[in-house]
Parts: structure tokens; C-alpha cells; sequence
């Protein structure tokens, strides 16, 4: 399990915990400076850009960015969701970006939520992911936050790009979607929220 938090206090900090795993996965950190041309794909036709701000990225296998953080504070972590799809017949003609390169390109070019949601909804690329682990499929949602602790979280739902926007949002998880989540927040709202049951008996003393 993978969790990624927000903490707000005087100032926002976004932690990232990992969960003891079987296969953990092995993790790089790259430093890369503003003003670099890339590319979202090595297909014809990908996306191009030139990077504004200078960011740290994690890179798993050291093959395709997880996660990462921008000189301007802004952070985008990619947490497994297995219902993800991102490609429908409506938008498979749209230039390529590779899953791998998706999280560069915010954090190359924007400094807040706002202005990554904005470019998000433009949405002129057609994402493309991997399989590794013997068959794994990287399906994915995102959270991203800024300095502000202003956050969205990016899903792909047979094809069709949802973004969910807020200050309520402080934390990312694995399985399942967002709306999901809060049906399951809504059930225990319903069942008293914070509230803690009460046992319907008195647990043993151990003496």
C-alpha cells in the first residue's frame, strides 16, 4: 500500500510513506534544471516543451516518474488505481505522451494547482503506459498539490479525464477511484463519523 499525505500547518508539507513491501520498487532520484527541451513519447507526433522550472523526480526502475517536486513547491505522486483506463475511441487520435514522462510535464511547466488543472482540461494527448513486474499494468490516479496546499486528483475512467479540485483532499491512496472513496466516507459518516464504536462487550483483563 502507498499513501501520500498532506499536512497543513503553518505551511503545507506533503509526505510520502512507504508501506513495507514483498517487491519493493527500486527508486532513483534525479535532479533536472529549468530551460531543458523534451518530449512526452518517442512515437511521432508527441508532445514537445521546454521545461520553466527546475524539479526532483523519482524514477521507479529507473524507467518512468512516480513522482516529484518543482523548484515552485508544486508536487504530483502517481499512487496504482486498477479501473484506470486512459484511452477511448473519442481521443486515441491525440498527440502520444508516454506514462512515464506525464508527471514531468506538469511539474516542467506549472507553479500551482490551478495552472496544472488548466492545462489538464486542454487535454491534447493521449497517455500510453507499460507493463513491468512479469505482466503489472500501470494504471494510475494522481494527486497533485501546491505550496498553498491547494489539491487535485487526476483519474482516467474508461477514456475520459476526471479532475476533482479542493482543500479537502489530504490524502491519496491506492484502490479505489474518488468516487468511491467517498462513498466509503459517506458510510461512515452515516455511521458516526469519528465517533468510535463501542464494544458490545467487556474485552477479558489479562492478569
Amino acid at each position: 500500500m502507498f499513501t501520500s499525505a498532506l499536512r497543513r500547518k503553518r505551511q503545507p508539507a506533503h509526505r510520502r510513506p512507504f508501506a513495507r513491501l514483498e517487491n519493493p520498487i527500486p527508486t532513483n532520484l534525479y535532479v533536472y534544471p529549468r530551460g531543458m527541451e523534451k518530449q512526452g513519447h518517442d512515437l511521432p507526433g508527441a508532445i514537445k516543451w521546454t521545461s520553466k522550472y527546475g524539479a526532483v523526480y523519482a524514477v521507479g526502475y529507473d524507467g518512468g516518474i512516480t513522482e516529484g517536486m518543482n523548484e515552485k513547491g508544486l508536487v504530483v505522486s502517481g499512487l496504482f488505481c486498477k479501473g484506470t483506463v486512459y484511452v477511448n475511441d473519442t481521443n486515441n487520435d491525440r498527440p502520444p505522451m508516454s506514462l512515464s514522462m506525464f508527471p514531468a510535464w506538469l511539474l516542467d511547466q506549472c507553479a500551482t494547482t490551478d495552472e496544472a488543472v488548466a492545462m489538464l482540461r486542454e487535454q491534447n494527448f493521449t497517455i500510453s503506459g507499460l507493463t513491468f513486474d512479469s505482466g503489472t499494468v500501470s494504471t494510475l490516479h494522481w494527486g497533485i498539490t501546491d505550496e498553498t496546499g491547494k489539491s487535485a486528483m487526476i483519474e482516467f475512467t474508461r477514456g475520459n479525464l476526471n479532475i476533482y479540485e479542493g482543500q479537502d483532499i489530504p490524502v491519496l491512496t491506492n484502490d479505489p477511484n474518488f468516487p468511491q472513496m467517498n462513498a466509503i466516507n459517506d458510510y461512515w459518516l452515516a455511521k458516526g463519523g469519528r465517533t468510535p464504536f463501542r464494544a458490545p462487550y467487556q474485552a477479558p483483563t489479562v492478569s
